[in-house]
């Protein structure tokens, strides 16, 4: 396994147990794996780890096993029209983003409208806000400047 490939997968691994709140010895202990040998994986020295250890480590921090094998490619191993878990804002911000929606009835109102749609209107609704928040943006560039020369 390439350097890259151990460094995105250390990385990846480190993620996934902080991101779920795990302890090292939680992820040990799920894959039957040492302390030492643990440590190697996260910090990228562990230089050739087996498929089949790749999947008790997937299984232990309770992703896929597509996913940890993407990874290490740096590339996916298929595509969709869908995004996939992977591609969407990670959990705090998604969080945050519904705490957002929850409060304010007229993002509500847009967000439950969405859910019906066909994959062309959807797409359609998003394109329509897009624009919508360049305008916005573009019109406070201008009432900015108006400020300013007057």
């Amino acid at each position: 396994m390439s350097k890259a490939a151990r460094g995105r997968l250390a990385g990846y691994i480190n993620r996934v147990i902080k991101q779920k709140g795990l302890t090292r010895r939680q992820i040990q202990q799920r894959c039957g794996i040492s302390s030492g040998y643990l440590s190697d994986l996260t910090t990228g020295r562990a230089e050739n780890p087996s498929v089949d250890l790749i999947a008790v480590i997937a299984k232990g921090i309770d992703v896929e096993v597509e996913e940890v094998i993407e990874v290490i490619l740096g590339r996916r191993l298929r595509t969709s029209v869908a995004p996939s878990v992977r591609e969407l804002p990670d959990v705090l911000h998604a969080l945050k983003l519904l705490e957002r929606v929850v409060l304010n009835p007229d993002l509500l109102e847009i967000v439950q409208a969405g859910i019906g749609l066909s994959p062309k209107s959807l797409s359609m609704l998003a394109g329509f806000a897009r624009d919508l928040k360049q305008n916005a943006t573009r019109s406070g560039r201008k009432s900015r400047r108006t400020k300013e020369t007057s």
